[in-house]
């Protein structure tokens, strides 16, 4: 199937891979080469996304606090 035809679940199983070091360097290399190649397809930002967040590490902090150093 077509890199641009994969839903988000599917991106999302693949980045998971990818973040876990499941996958090695070349077939990273092709995978992201393919993503941009279609100018990269929502469906992979969305899967993208959704693998980060799994992995996010909450801070506690104030309600009305805000990030100021742009880092993120």
């Amino acid at each position: 199937m077509p890199i641009e035809k994969y839903s988000a679940q599917e991106f999302e199983i693949f980045f998971d891979q990818i973040f876990d070091d499941k996958i090695d360097d070349n077939s990273v290399k092709n995978f992201l080469l393919d993503i941009n190649s279609f100018n990269i397809p929502t469906n992979s930002i969305i899967g993208a996304i959704l693998s980060l967040k799994k992995r996010m590490i909450s801070i506690p902090n104030h309600e009305d606090a805000i990030d100021v150093c742009g880092t993120g």
